[in-house]
């Protein structure tokens, strides 16, 4: 499974979130990892300095189990990741009539 991290609209890219993200994608994929030929993942805050619910983190999975999406927003880039994987886990639990594009 490839993993790659895009950063949008973030003027300092952190590795330390981009190993946390690679961790916690593997983790929650490691049942699949057969199926899942590409991860891409997004990092981006999406109004700046303004605060909120603004880190934006979202995944597109790519193989076997077809293209599955999952985005969350959230006030921290490792909220985000944690959100995302978990809902990303779900939606590969799923059957594939049940899934949302």
């Amino acid at each position: 499974m490839d993993i790659h991290i895009h950063w949008k609209a973030v003027a300092h890219h952190s590795q330390a979130i981009e190993e946390y993200l690679a961790q916690r994608l593997r983790r929650t994929m490691e049942r699949f990892v057969d199926h899942v030929t590409v991860v891409h993942a997004w990092l981006e805050d999406v109004d700046g300095a303004h605060g909120g619910f603004d880190k934006r983190c979202a995944l597109e999975v790519h193989g076997g189990l077809g293209l599955i999406r999952a985005e969350v927003h959230d006030t921290d880039f490792y909220d985000a990741v944690d959100r995302v994987a978990v809902a990303l886990g779900r939606m590969v639990r799923r059957p594939a009539v049940h899934r949302r594009a």
